[in-house]
């Protein structure tokens, strides 16, 4: 049987910005030596140049971001197309998810489990690669509280709550709202 984990997150770190995401690179590495391989999605967008006066100096730094292997860890920057915009922001969970099965199609791996970071748009990454690869998959939400309550009223969000095997809070604050949604 096989001993690989399938990390999807929206950011983690790259050689031009080492602290992006570093509490999901600590999860990584504190998990790493229980898996043969862990495999990191990145769902880091790519954006076209012509908006770059519009981005975020992180998001400038994400577009110099490239692949790379550490120990048993691969990291792969999907690199799909984003517009800000919320028709760009809804549209990026199907796009991540073929960008996805490109890569794992490439890599020739299976994985025990499925861990996502965040609600949208790696909770529809990993929902939809779970259904296709018919394994489970928890999704840590790490958003804040504002935040995860204006996230709960789209259903498309409401939806990988749901379908996700368990869900991981890193507070207990919200706790309630969640298990509306999913009681493991």
């Amino acid at each position: 049987m096989n001993n690989n984990l399938l990390v999807v997150s929206t950011r983690f770190p790259h050689k031009y910005d080492e602290a992006s995401s570093s509490f999901v690179y600590n999860m990584v590495n504190s998990q790493k030596k229980r898996y043969d391989n862990i495999v990191v999605l990145s769902a880091t967008p790519f954006t076209p140049s012509v908006l770059g006066p519009f981005l975020k100096a992180s998001r400038k730094r994400d577009a110099k971001a490239r692949d790379y292997n550490y120990d048993n860890v691969s990291v792969h920057f999907l690199k799909n197309i984003y517009l800000p915009f919320n028709i760009g922001y809804k549209f990026r969970g199907h796009q991540g998810f073929r960008k996805a099965q490109g890569i794992i199609k490439d890599l020739g791996i299976q994985f025990k489990y499925i861990h996502g970071h965040f609600s949208w748009p790696t909770g529809e990454i990993c929902r939809n690669l779970s259904q296709q690869m018919k394994i489970p998959f928890f999704l840590t939400i790490h958003e804040n509280r504002d935040w995860l309550v204006s996230e709960s009223s789209y259903s498309y969000i409401e939806k990988v709550w749901r379908e996700a095997n368990g869900l991981v809070r890193v507070n207990k604050i919200e706790l309630d709202l969640l298990r509306t949604y999913n009681e493991n």
